[in-house]
């Protein structure tokens, strides 16, 4: 699965944004911080995003063993469709399984007869 880390990367720049927007960060401050604190800003950053891959990487993994889908390389959101269509068609087979089965067992001589072949079939 890939992200788009550029958006995410505008993301980070948008928080940024706003905070100096609500006056959270002074601008005359930003302009004054030295080389050293923007390299320290830099370096929290990177942390952040690497935690922030490491997430999505493991929540991707549990989604694949959840779905006995292949984890490498991890599949692509837009690739899941086909899986997300079968798997909505398979709950809806099963729907319908269920609602079948409710109506016989709302005919008693229908459910005795099933139960009757279940009986024999043992």
């Amino acid at each position: 699965m890939s992200i788009g880390w550029g958006s995410l990367r505008r993301d980070l720049l948008s928080l940024l944004q706003l905070q100096l927007n609500i006056e959270q960060i002074d601008t005359h401050h930003v302009a004054d911080v030295g080389d050293q604190r923007l390299r320290h800003y830099n370096e929290v950053l990177s942390e952040q995003l690497e935690e922030l891959k490491d997430e999505v990487h493991d929540v991707a993994t549990d989604f694949c063993m959840e779905f006995d889908l292949e984890s490498w390389p991890l599949p692509r959101p837009e690739k899941l469709i086909p899986f997300m269509e079968r798997a909505v068609r398979e709950v809806k087979d099963d729907l319908f399984r269920v609602q079948c089965n409710l109506r016989m067992l709302g005919d008693v001589e229908v459910t005795k007869k099933w139960l009757r072949g279940q009986r024999i079939r043992r």
